[in-house]
């Protein structure tokens, strides 16, 4: 007992936590449009140049390179085909999983 009710205990606060904290999330959808998110798209530019055959250690400098020049530009018109990536979050799938636990 000693150990089991502290445990339910800290669940059930961890639970209150959450209930509250899910109320107040709301989506900004333009979230990625603000200047200091654009080194999020570095992974996918690094991707392409090493897609296109330039090796893993000679993208990852160039990137590197550009980036500490300040010259990097994200190109945000990614597409991805892997379910719950970036143009292909699977929103509606997810949403219907959700209405079947509820």
């Amino acid at each position: 007992k000693e150990v089991i009710v502290p445990a339910i205990q800290d669940l059930k606060a961890c639970l209150e936590i959450l209930s509250f904290s899910l109320k107040e999330i709301s989506v900004n959808r333009n979230i990625l449009e603000d200047p200091k998110y654009d080194y999020l798209f570095s992974v996918d530019s690094l991707n392409e140049l090493v897609q296109n055959g330039m090796p893993f250690r000679d993208a990852y400098k160039k990137m590197g390179i550009e980036i500490n020049a300040g010259t990097f530009t994200p190109k945000r018109d990614i597409e991805h085909s892997h379910e719950g990536s970036i143009g292909n979050l699977c929103l509606k799938e997810i949403k219907d999983k959700m209405g079947k636990l509820i």
